[in-house]
C-alpha cells in the first residue's frame, strides 16, 4: 500500500486516502495560492483522479497562475472561462467571470498528454 503525505493526516494518526474526485470553489485569493493549491491537489488525488475548481477569474490574484502551477507538479489542467454577467446581476454580485479548472492526475507511467 502506498504511503500518503503526512499533511493529509486528519484524525488521530489516521492518514487520509487519496480520492478519485474533488470539487472545490474559490480556493485562490493570493498570488502564491496557485502553487499551494496545485500541490494540495496533487497530494489529495489518486492517480487518474480529477479535481474541478471554480474561481472568479479576475478578482483573485493567483487564478491566472493555476494552470502553470498544475503543470509544474505533473498534473494536467484545462481551464475554461465563463461570463455570467446576467445571472450575477440577479444574485447582486459584481463577480461576472468565472474560470473552471478541470485538473487530472495522470496514471503512473503516463505523461498526461
Amino acid at each position: 500500500m502506498p504511503r500518503f503525505p503526512q499533511h493529509l493526516d486528519r484524525h488521530e494518526g489516521q492518514l487520509a486516502r487519496p480520492m478519485q474526485t474533488y470539487h472545490w470553489a474559490d480556493l485562490i485569493v493570493c498570488s502564491n495560492d496557485a502553487e499551494l493549491v496545485a500541490k494540495t491537489i496533487d497530494s489529495a488525488l489518486m492517480e487518474g483522479g480529477t479535481a474541478v475548481l471554480i474561481s472568479p477569474t479576475y478578482q483573485r490574484f493567483g487564478v491566472s497562475l493555476l494552470e502553470e502551477a498544475c503543470l509544474t507538479v505533473g498534473l494536467t489542467c484545462n481551464a475554461e472561462e465563463t461570463d455570467e454577467t446576467e445571472l450575477m446581476k440577479q444574485l447582486n454580485t459584481d463577480i461576472n467571470h468565472y474560470s473552471t479548472f478541470t485538473i487530472t492526475k495522470p496514471l503512473a507511467g503516463h505523461n498526461g498528454s
